[in-house]
């Protein structure tokens, strides 16, 4: 038998259709690939200057030599921890952003004389503890 060729036109339309919609489905799919790794991409070299400017601190932190500099260095610590305090928040890590602010508070005591030495240690501490949660948060949360 054969088939008349208004019907085999109607079929091929049929299946050029069809394969139009699985193209368009398909680079759809990609576009949106192609999104999520430029959005992953992003993320990661953000938090990872935060996390580089954190190292930065502990190198300026061990450079300090006077009052003076612990003083300035505590105002740069402050504003690394509010800059790293908001971009969690930002990325939708509230919670996260909060335990950051409050990773300080389990530095370990340093014992001995209250003198300089025991100031940037403690200052040491501190900012050891900010760091590691950080990079507890990056490890968990980020894709």
């Amino acid at each position: 038998m054969f088939r008349a060729p208004w019907l085999l036109d109607a079929e091929s339309g049929q299946l050029i259709d069809a394969w139009e919609g699985k193209a368009q489905i398909a680079e759809n799919t990609l576009a949106g690939l192609k999104d999520q790794k430029a959005e992953r991409l992003r993320v990661h070299k953000l938090f990872g200057s935060l996390m580089q400017a954190g190292v930065n601190l502990s190198t300026d932190l061990a450079a300090c030599t006077a009052d003076g500099h612990l003083r300035a260095w505590d105002a740069r610590l402050d504003g690394w921890l509010k800059l790293v305090k908001k971009t969690i928040s930002d990325e939708g890590f509230a919670s996260e952003a909060v335990a950051f602010v409050r990773a300080g508070e389990d530095a370990e005591q340093v014992k001995g004389v209250m003198n300089f030495g025991w100031e940037r240690e403690t200052r040491c501490r501190v900012l050891e503890q900010h760091q590691k949660k950080l990079e507890d948060i990056v490890r968990r949360r980020l894709p």
